[in-house]
């Protein structure tokens, strides 16, 4: 038994030790971007920040928060759809929580969604947790689905403008900058890879959606029984959760055009009141869109907190394009990021305001 018991603590602390170890990382490399990226800029930061209208801010700040609710609303509605007990804000608490614990848990937007996996598995009653996990499955498939066809039609309309990009430091840094031919070869490749990335991920929510009709391969069939004698009968309550999603077609494409508009579209006009109040006025509105879709495509690379770093670089490139002054467009990253990061630890009041609810209700 003791040894039984040592072997346990130690697998704890090797699976402890590997998340710190890579928060570390995570925490490293986004700080080696930030500096790359703005360690030569500082004092025009500065400058241009002095002459920033702030009641801009307060639009975007309002802007922001509320894609957060319109997100904790949409999983409030999908968790409606398998008749899973959740309330409205218990919806939003725990949507808020898990932007709160995505700065701090490796993984970020993910590392959320463990987090409100936790939270959700001590509220659920007996028999309901494996459905409870999969509606926030479910939210997240559903904000991807948005996001990749967003970036799709984006990418391939703004091709021209992404292959106008220049990025002299990256090139020095990778000693290119002497060889266009390569660096013409190099942006075709990102312009792929993005579409890879975007259509296979679009596959992977299509292929989930047809288990059925594949389910008549008998390999499938096969491995499907294997997943369900391996998770005790749980993935079947996944694929059955599925078909009632399937059997609600209208209300998915109306989460889905609600993501795009009120999620990461606003997300658009957030930055735009950022650029407004640093007095930005001539920008390419294609330019400018794509960089934020982008942007946030890049944020989800879970190699630095919240994506802290890859939006930002993105972004600059974008914001340059669109016709931003090099200044404007750092400080235009740098005031997203911020308030990204203070709109996340900001949702930790909700921990407090939770537990005063429930005193009250005692």
């Amino acid at each position: 038994m003791a040894e039984s018991d040592s072997g346990n603590n130690n697998n704890v602390l090797w699976e402890h030790g590997k998340k710190l170890c890579l928060y570390v990382f995570q925490l490293m490399f986004g700080g080696g971007l930030i500096y790359f990226l703005f360690h030569d800029k500082v004092p025009v930061i500065v400058d241009c920040l002095s002459h920033f209208n702030f009641s801009w801010l307060l639009l975007a700040i309002f802007l922001y928060y509320l894609h957060l609710f319109v997100g904790a609303w949409r999983w409030y509605m999908l968790a409606r759809v398998l008749k899973f007990k959740l309330t409205l804000w218990e919806a939003i608490c725990l949507t808020m929580k898990a932007f709160f614990f995505s700065l701090v848990i490796p993984g970020g937007a993910i590392g959320g969604d463990l987090a409100k996996v936790a939270f959700l598995s001590k509220r659920a009653t007996k028999g309901t947790k494996v459905e409870g996990a999969f509606t926030i499955l479910m939210d997240r498939i559903i904000g991807m689905i948005a996001l990749f066809a967003l970036a799709i039609l984006l990418t391939i309309i703004a091709t021209p403008i992404i292959m106008s990009i220049d990025a002299p430091e990256l090139y020095e840094m990778c000693r290119i900058s002497n060889r266009p031919e390569l660096i013409f070869r190099c942006k075709c490749a990102v312009i792929a890879g993005v579409l890879f990335l975007c259509l296979a991920g679009l596959a992977s929510c299509f292929v989930m959606f047809m288990h059925r009709q594949l389910e008549k391969l008998m390999v499938v069939r096969w491995g499907i029984n294997l997943l369900n004698r391996f998770s005790h009968g749980a993935f079947a309550r996944m694929t059955a959760a599925i078909d009632l999603y399937r059997s609600a077609p209208g209300m998915l494409f109306n989460m889905v055009m609600i993501s795009v508009f009120l999620v990461h579209l606003n997300l658009v006009i957030v930055v735009f009141c950022l650029m407004k109040g640093l007095g930005v006025d001539i920008v390419k509105p294609l330019a400018m869109v794509t960089g934020v879709i982008l942007g946030n495509i890049a944020g989800l690379i879970p190699f630095t907190i919240s994506g802290v770093g890859l939006r930002d670089y993105t972004i600059v490139k974008f914001m340059e394009a669109s016709g931003a002054a090099m200044g404007q467009a750092n400080t235009t990253a740098v005031l997203f990021t911020s308030l990204i990061i203070f709109a996340n630890i900001s949702c930790g009041v909700f921990f407090f305001l939770e537990k005063k609810r429930k005193k009250q209700q005692e």
